[in-house]
């Protein structure tokens, strides 16, 4: 373990000779901590590639991932949201064959008079330059941190203490989302907040019965919109 911080140095120093802006740089343990860096940028066009040559040219780097500078290299749950969302195997995944290595990588094939070679990946997990970085936005629950969830549900998993809300408000709600979002798309978290005095369950329950009615639909952005208007993201071909 005391390898980690001798490495981190020599990945920095060698993002740093290759003029990449490097935000944070974690050597991870479970990468034997020599092994394997998680490295955010604030990368210009073309520099998470050169940050992942970089990193793989120090000694026995062996598989490398750069990130987006608001990733969280320490976070593993946070690194491998930025893998699935960010990544297009095709393009994005990095393989060097026959680079130098030592023996104590037990994957090896060790054959006796030999020197060993290796093989290193980089993933490049940042956002490409042509994906507008909207796609990213987290999504955020609006009211969440007022919720108690046996409010909700009721103990032993009976509706007990749930709003009873009638059918005509509801309705009644649905037609005024209806009317909003027939002017400009919106996210679910600011419907929220613009109908707050009606109540999460009452929003909810408003767009389920817009949804019902197959008047529902959603923009590019994943932002509420009415089928068929000028906002509605079309279906990939032959779907929907």
């Amino acid at each position: 373990w005391p390898s980690g911080p001798i490495y981190e140095a020599a990945v920095r120093r060698a993002l740093h000779e290759a003029g990449v802006q490097t935000t944070a740089v974690n050597i991870t343990p479970g990468g034997c901590c020599h092994w394997h860096a998680i490295i955010a940028v604030k990368p210009l066009p073309g520099d998470a590639k050169n940050a992942m040559m970089a990193a793989l040219s120090v000694a026995d780097m062996k598989h490398v991932v750069v990130v987006d500078e608001e990733i969280d290299v320490f976070d593993g749950v946070d690194v491998e949201w930025a893998i699935a969302t960010r990544v297009q195997a095709d393009k994005d995944v990095m393989i060097v064959s026959g680079a130098r290595s030592k023996p104590l990588d037990p994957s090896l094939v060790i054959v006796p008079g030999h020197i060993p070679t290796t093989s290193k990946m980089g993933i490049d997990a940042t956002i490409s330059d042509d994906i507008p970085r909207e796609r990213y936005e987290r999504i955020a629950y609006a009211y969440a941190d007022q919720i108690n969830l046996e409010d909700v549900l009721g103990e032993g998993g009976t509706k007990e203490g749930a709003e009873d809300i009638s059918p005509d408000i509801v309705s009644d709600l649905a037609e005024r989302i209806r009317t909003v979002i027939e002017k400009e798309p919106l996210y679910y978290a600011i419907l929220a907040e613009r109908f707050s005095n009606e109540g999460f369950q009452a929003v909810g329950r408003a767009l389920g019965l817009l949804h019902e009615r197959g008047e529902l639909w959603q923009d590019h952005l994943g932002q509420f919109c009415l089928v068929g208007s000028e906002f509605a993201a079309v279906p990939p071909s032959g779907r929907g």
